[in-house]
């Protein structure tokens, strides 16, 4: 009885050490970017050093490669270039298939990957961007997707719409206008699409790395670029949340599909409107007469149509401030009335009746203009001149300062400087007693409810002459 079990436990053992098979495949499935094929056998194939090594496999991939044997055990397959994706490659051992010992194969005999279907590579506007109403998106790919699988599977998400929103895919002469208008986006996408050495076959032409956007332009007759031109088949609802749905079953025209969902994800921007906005004591005050006002855009308006806003007060007009050519060209997104401007003052702010923004839309708050607003009185102030002042040793000991605004009684206290001999102690006398003059002069306003003697003068803010001559 032992020795049968020893014989049956031989045989089992010699059984499973003929048994050849593939250990390793890589890549399987969907994977993107591949450039090399590896498998590992369970045992010697070859005979290491023979320049007559085996095929092992019959190879079905529309991207050429070249195979080598790294060592007994080891196969491997290189491509030129990173595969783009759209393919689908399969490798299927040879039914002749034997190791050195004389083997036959078992196990898996097919093996197969795909590079993916059609994935979003650049796109414009970029993700989280504010949009527009209509807004069309250019999608750079990297592979080239068929239009009835976009139709079918990209849709638009518009949060507080229940049903998916279906997508218009622009072609023909509308296609070429909307790239050759953006041939920023394509620069772009082709610098990415081409930087790792790929190709992409157009109509038989092949397409890579130092492709020019005219060359591209040529070749897109029938839209076959991978680039896809994207609208949403409704109006997109002011300040809503939107997402564009790159979805899964969208194929390339080799019938590769994607197997999953690419949302992009979107605020639409805001009806046109203008805001006026100014500095203000509190929320309740007018206008600071110091200070810019400003008219600010939910969207560039041209340039020459805000150069007619105006502000105007008693039939005098003052031309509206704008951004500096160099920063803003052609279209701006505010405009500004720099001050000072009179206290207590009424103004209008008037916009031209037919002013639009960028996309061609009317003011949405156009009834609101001429739109008055006021200044308020000028805000207190306390200061001197300036930073730095003389006060001569000899005569009147006074440097002007400019009250603006303030209580009706204001106090006031002397610092000394410097030495206390006889070349100062003069003038240190003198401002003593006019401090304590000034001290028994308040004092005895408090007592009687009286005024305070005095001098003022109302000057204009930042007129410093006028303030030294008085």
């Amino acid at each position: 009885m032992r020795a049968s079990w020893s014989a049956m436990l031989l045989l089992l053992g010699a059984t499973a050490a003929s048994a050849l098979q593939v250990d390793f495949f890589s890549p399987r499935g969907e994977v993107k970017g591949v450039r090399q094929v590896a498998v590992r056998f369970s045992e010697p194939m070859v005979a290491f050093g023979d320049p007559r090594l085996p095929e092992p496999f019959q190879i079905e991939c529309p991207a050429p490669g070249s195979a080598r044997w790294a060592d007994q055990k080891n196969w491997v397959y290189d491509f030129a270039h990173d595969l783009p994706a759209g393919l689908r490659c399969s490798f299927r051992l040879k039914p002749d298939l034997e190791s050195l010992e004389g083997n036959k194969l078992e196990g898996d005999q097919a093996f197969e990957f795909s590079t993916g279907g059609p994935a979003i590579v650049q796109m414009m506007p970029y993700e989280g961007s504010r949009i527009d109403e209509e807004q069309i998106f250019l999608l750079g790919l990297d592979a080239p997707a068929t239009e009835q699988s976009i139709t079918a599977n990209a849709y638009c998400d518009i949060r507080g719409i229940t049903e998916r929103v279906p997508v218009r895919v622009i072609v023909g002469d509308e296609r070429k206008t909307l790239l050759a208008a953006r041939r920023d986006f394509v620069d772009r996408f082709l610098t990415v699409l081409f930087k790792d050495g790929r190709e992409i076959v157009i109509d038989g032409r092949p397409f890579g790395k130092g492709t020019r956007f005219e060359q591209f332009l040529s070749a897109d007759g029938e839209g076959k670029f991978p680039i896809a031109v994207l609208q949403c088949k409704r109006r997109l609802p002011n300040n809503a949340q939107f997402r564009l749905v790159w979805g899964k079953g969208i194929v390339s025209e080799s019938d590769v599909p994607t197997r999953q969902d690419k949302l992009l994800a979107y605020e639409v921007r805001d009806t046109f409107q203008a805001r006026f906005t100014c500095d203000r004591v509190n929320k309740d005050a007018q206008c600071l007469p110091i200070l810019p006002m400003r008219l600010a855009f939910t969207a560039p308006v041209a340039r020459a149509a805000a150069e007619k806003i105006a502000l105007k007060s008693q039939g005098k007009a003052i031309p509206a401030g704008l951004p500096d050519l160099k920063h803003a060209p052609e279209f701006v997104s505010e405009v500004f009335f720099n001050g000072p401007f009179p206290e207590r003052a009424q103004f209008t702010v008037e916009v031209p009746a037919d002013l639009t923004d960028d996309a061609g839309r009317t003011l949405a708050n156009q009834r609101r203009f001429p739109l008055p607003v006021r200044t308020d009185e000028y805000p207190p102030l306390a200061k001197f001149s300036a930073r730095f002042g003389i006060i001569e040793a000899k005569g009147d000991a006074m440097m002007p300062v400019t009250l603006r605004n303030l209580d009706a009684l204001v106090e006031g206290r002397l610092a000394r400087t410097g030495s206390t001999d006889d070349a100062t102690g003069g003038l240190t006398e003198k401002a003593d007693a006019a401090i304590n003059w000034l001290k028994n002069k308040l004092e005895e306003s408090k007592q009687s409810g009286g005024s305070v003697p005095g001098n003022y003068s109302r000057v204009a803010d930042g007129d410093t002459m006028t303030i030294l001559d008085w």
